[in-house]
């Protein structure tokens, strides 16, 4: 399940800003709890040139672990990367949050289109925190949702360095196109 991430910001300076995105964090997790959901997606909600990286990754692994203190171990909560442009920042918070229900997951197709850091190096930096990887594709320019194998991400390269126990997510912008996305990824 996909948690809110529209006008949200768990790592602002502003405590109230905070506690509404705890607010939608925690009717999002309710919802993730009753659908029997395995895992709940949230956003870093870190836009470049909007958001200090400054004490980010401080902010967030406290924001986690408020939220997650009280939590049992299900649905897995993992925090997406959309525009981040290094991994170093969204590693750091999983070093600092150690609940059992935390991970990160890690959209390539975002990686791919707003980060210049190879998706290599992605993977390897999430390492044993990547719990969830949403798989499609595009040609590194915009966040176009392709089909794998339909654009530039070299997924013969990429797929074998994929955690096995890493849940994954298929995000195609057509159902005509799952089938031969289903085959590459086979």
């Amino acid at each position: 399940m996909h948690g809110p991430f529209l006008d949200l910001n768990p790592a602002s300076w502003d405590p109230y800003i905070a506690a509404a995105s705890r607010r939608r964090y925690e009717q999002a997790w309710q919802v993730a709890r009753t659908l029997d959901a395995r895992v709940l997606v949230f956003h870093t909600c870190f836009i470049p040139r909007a958001n200090y990286i400054e004490g980010w990754s401080e902010r967030m692994a406290a924001f986690f672990n408020t939220f997650l203190e009280d939590k049992p171990a299900s649905p897995l909560v993992v925090m997406e990367n959309v525009y981040d442009p290094d991994p170093a920042p969204l590693a750091e918070v999983a070093r600092h949050v150690r609940h059992p229900a935390f991970g990160l997951c890690l959209d390539l197709g975002h990686a791919h289109c707003y980060s210049a850091i190879p998706l290599a190096e992605w993977i390897r930096t999430f390492g044993s925190d990547l719990k969830h990887v949403h798989i499609h594709d595009n040609h590194g320019q915009n966040d176009e949702h392709l089909a794998p194998g339909h654009g530039t991400i070299p997924y013969d390269e990429l797929l074998p360095l994929l955690p096995g126990s890493a849940t994954r997510t298929l995000e195609c912008s057509s159902a005509g196109e799952i089938p031969g996305a289903c085959e590459l990824l086979s």
